[in-house]
């Protein structure tokens, strides 16, 4: 691989800088208080109740955002809607609300988005990248979105952003049972159901949750002519169950989810009738087992806090076309990949001033697929077997200086990962087995200077690493193909950026600059007019800025607005093209106000609540392909909606999506998204925690 001298020189500061800061030593330590998160032991800087910037223990100078997700689907939203409210962020979607959707970060594709739940990474076979808009929402109550360098602490896969998903329990004691039903446009209903018993030593989580719809909304093709969308339909089933038991001064937290799902799989607008048949069905189990111990070594030293998770993940998916494409009478995929966890961390904290974290992680992930075309003349098969299996460790340290006004953070994770794949039928280890391996160091950097109470001044920067996944290497289905001499991809990123506002002010902002420098980036490319296929494409470039507004002017009131613009592009494409899929600037912003209750507005404070939204949305052109030729126009949306509770515990919620009915819009893969629709759920809750 070649390395320009910049960046070696970069890498090899980068990395003596981290080795300095580990070693040394601060002023003494006084630790924030917690937040009150059952698992978290650091401080959450809450804006407004639905965006939280966060303070990762292990990169404080990070620029990491929370989101609230538990009562998205009721609004007709899905994870993809949530996470679009985050800078940096953009969403490829594919067919509106409940169908697939793949999120990447300041200007990387979504492969380069690592996923985990509960800090444990979760796989999906599938070559875009992993699957936002289809996932269940069952049990779920927030996501982290790390951006650039902050992405490091999550292991290699996060090249430009990591996504952890978070579940909860509550701590006091109560039970409580709700239940949602949701219908609307496009014969689109839902059903969800959470159960929860907690005392203080323990506690239980039920959580249901069904989705249907039929998806035959209308749509404009490039030509202007009207079509309706054909074999859009799909469902999701999501069971959630997790605990938590405290022996004494220990915790136990485990987990069991499910998801099961099918619908059709329709293709490009411009080819509906080759798709109608199409189906694509896939499910996922995740087992996770939790343990934690405060303060399991306490003396004048210091402390040292310890937890561990282990845990089991498979995720299926078949996928066929019995009309087939391109002279074919079938088409039929399937893949699966089953994974093993173990993650063990410790934070020490020393009475002489440092903060120490360290995590040991062990990954071993078993990939299968198969793939079958049949011909008028002849039958294709083929089919892969690989393994990998993943070591990592890392070490952080954070000093704090000028009577905790200024932070240092440096980490280093290094890692081995090993992969073994063998074409199905050849026996392991023969001639037809093929060994590879990496051991990527990842340094990072950062600095948090506290101005003021209400500015902070944040610098970060990190040596990151993505492998090529199963289906880069492996992949091989109509149209589509691996390759399994794909070098991995690195990148050298940093940011620096302000926030202003203290937690409870009423006007909050952040703005940030971000640079990223790729090596060997991986698309699939277009090798004939048939066939596209994985391919290392390079040195990338990507570069923008993030802004974001929060406005409190009024305690029932709140605002917020961010901005992005990205500058991405490849070397290998022709000059001034910028990366397909990835707009040049995109915003949204969101008003909420509360308009019930105690001190209300007129008639309505004789409601438990009754509450208002509107949220706007718009982005540039998108183009489609690497020459600049084809690309979607700009264009915006509109969504206002309303929740009204007569009394506690009961909430009827109603909202209207894309209210300019917007029917010219389209994913980068030409897939239509839908004009305007509405929805409308009822929601009761029974009980309470206290």
């Amino acid at each position: 691989m070649l390395r320009t001298p910049s960046t070696r020189f970069a890498s090899k500061s980068l990395a003596i800088l981290g080795a300095a800061l580990l070693l040394g030593v601060a002023p003494r330590l006084v630790l924030a208080e917690d937040s009150g998160a059952e698992d978290e032991d650091y401080t959450v800087k809450t804006v407004t109740s639905a965006e939280a910037s966060v303070e990762d223990r292990r990169v404080p100078s990070g620029f990491v955002t929370r989101v609230r997700v538990d009562d998205a689907a009721r609004y007709g939203r899905d994870l993809s809607d949530v996470l679009e409210e985050v800078p940096g962020v953009n969403m490829r979607r594919s067919a509106g609300f409940g169908r697939p959707a793949f999120a990447s970060v300041r200007g990387g594709n979504s492969r380069q988005l690592s996923v985990s739940l509960n800090g444990m990474r979760v796989r999906a076979p599938a070559g875009i990248g992993f699957d936002i808009g289809s996932l269940s929402l069952a049990g779920l109550d927030s996501a982290d979105v790390y951006r650039g360098p902050a992405a490091v602490v999550q292991g290699s896969g996060g090249l430009s952003g990591a996504l952890d998903l978070r579940t909860r329990l509550p701590q006091g004691s109560g039970e409580s049972l709700s239940a949602t039903a949701m219908g609307g446009s496009f014969g689109t209903y839902g059903l969800a159901a959470n159960s929860t018993f907690s005392r203080p030593d323990y506690a239980m989580r039920l959580d249901a949750n069904w989705q249907q719809s039929a998806g035959d909304f209308d749509f404009i093709d490039a030509q202007g002519t009207r079509h309706q969308r054909v074999n859009n339909d799909h469902w999701t089933l999501g069971l959630n169950g997790a605990g938590r038991v405290d022996l004494g001064a220990h915790a136990l937290r485990p987990l069991l989810s499910y998801e099961m799902g099918e619908g059709g799989a329709p293709g490009p607008s411009e080819f509906q009738e080759r798709y109608r048949d199409a189906r694509l069905e896939q499910d996922r189990l995740i087992a996770q087992l939790g343990w934690e111990r405060p303060a399991l070594l306490a003396a004048d030293w210091g402390a040292v806090d310890a937890r561990a998770l282990a845990g089991y993940q498979r995720r299926g998916t078949a996928y066929e076309n019995p009309d087939g494409f391109l002279g074919s009478s079938e088409v039929a995929d399937a893949s699966t990949v089953e994974s093993v966890v173990f993650n063990a961390e410790s934070g020490i904290w020393l009475d002489f001033g440092n903060m120490i974290h360290v995590n040991l992680e062990g990954r071993r992930e078993v990939y299968g697929a198969t793939h079958r075309v049949d011909y008028a003349s002849s039958r294709e098969d083929s089919a892969i077997d690989a393994t990998r299996n993943t070591f990592g460790a890392a070490l952080s340290n954070e000093l704090l200086l000028g009577g905790e006004a200024l932070s240092l953070v440096a980490g280093l994770r290094a890692e081995y990962i090993g992969d073994e794949s063998t074409p199905l039928g050849q026996v392991s280890g023969g001639e037809s087995t093929t060994t590879r391996s990496w051991t990527p160091l990842m340094p990072s950097f950062g600095a948090l200077w506290r101005a003021r109470r209400w500015l902070k001044v944040k610098g970060n920067i990190a040596q990151t690493f993505r492998a090529p996944d199963f289906d880069e290497l492996y992949l091989d289905m109509a149209g589509v193909r691996g390759r399994s001499d794909l070098d991995p991809e690195r990148a050298l990123s940093w940011d620096g950026g302000l926030e202003l506002g203290a937690e409870k002010s009423p006007v909050a902002a952040e703005l940030v600059w971000f640079q990223s420098e790729i090596e060997e980036s991986i698309y699939f490319v277009a090798r004939t007019a048939y066939l596209f296929e994985a391919a290392n494409l390079g040195s990338g470039h990507s570069r923008g800025i993030e802004a974001t507004v929060r406005l409190r002017p009024h305690r029932r009131m709140s605002v917020r607005g961010n901005y992005t613009w990205t500058d991405a592009w490849l070397d290998a494409m022709a000059d001034g093209t910028p990366v397909p899929g990835q707009p040049a600037h995109q915003s949204a912003a969101r008003a909420e106000a509360e308009l019930g209750g105690k001190g209300g507005v007129a008639w309505l404070s004789k409601l438990a609540s009754a509450r208002v939204f509107a949220q706007a949305d718009w982005r540039s052109r998108v183009y489609l392909d690497s020459f600049a030729n084809l690309y979607n126009p700009a264009f915006w949306t509109l969504d206002l909606g309303a929740s009204v509770a007569p009394r506690p515990g009961w909430e009827v919620a109603f909202n209207a999506r894309n209210l300019t009915d917007q029917q010219r819009g389209a994913d980068s893969l030409q897939r239509p998204l839908p004009g305007r629709a509405f929805y409308l759920s009822l929601k009761v809750d029974l009980g309470e925690i206290q």
